[in-house]
């Protein structure tokens, strides 16, 4: 994870394990930044969560999913905003169970309603969320071509998130 660090100073940095290949347990990054012009705290987590390059991984998916949710949950707890980004190598098997177990929506549009979970059209497996009841996104893009395409397979994916 990268930040400006003119704009956000670190307050605390963790990673927590998550499943990839095979159930192994690997440490992905989650920071407490402060923004340097208001005092705003914002917790920020990164995840890469199994493909099925190596066999299926729908449980190690899912697994990493349930841990995600409850990581979200204990940040959130004091009311500090947290955004996830990542590659989730899922669409609503990694969104509904965030968005209904953490209360997050997403930068591209989806969201849980009353009557369950509602995907974006066309959704990427690569995510920006946060807490829905204090961040608001706005500017959201999947960029494909030039640099990114020779640099990776995935879009680079972004938004402008607001805290209130």
């Amino acid at each position: 994870m990268i930040w400006r660090t003119g704009t956000w100073q670190p307050v605390q940095t963790h990673t927590i394990d998550i499943p990839y290949f095979g159930g192994s347990d690997v440490p992905m990054p989650y920071v407490l930044l402060r923004h340097v012009a208001t005092g705003q705290l914002v917790w920020f987590a990164n995840f890469h969560n199994p493909a099925d390059a190596h066999g299926p991984a729908q449980r190690w998916r899912d697994e990493a999913v349930r841990r995600e949710v409850a990581l979200v949950n204990r940040l959130h707890a004091d009311g500090t905003p947290v955004i996830v980004t990542g590659d989730a190598n899922d669409r609503d098997r990694f969104f509904c169970p965030l968005a209904s177990g953490a209360g997050v929506t997403s930068a591209d549009g989806s969201h849980l309603t009353s009557s369950g979970c509602d995907l974006a059209p066309a959704p990427g497996v690569d995510w920006v969320v946060g807490t829905n009841d204090d961040l608001d996104f706005s500017d959201f893009h999947r960029v494909r071509g030039g640099l990114v395409s020779r640099t990776s397979d995935h879009p680079f994916v972004w938004a402008q998130a607001t805290a209130h």
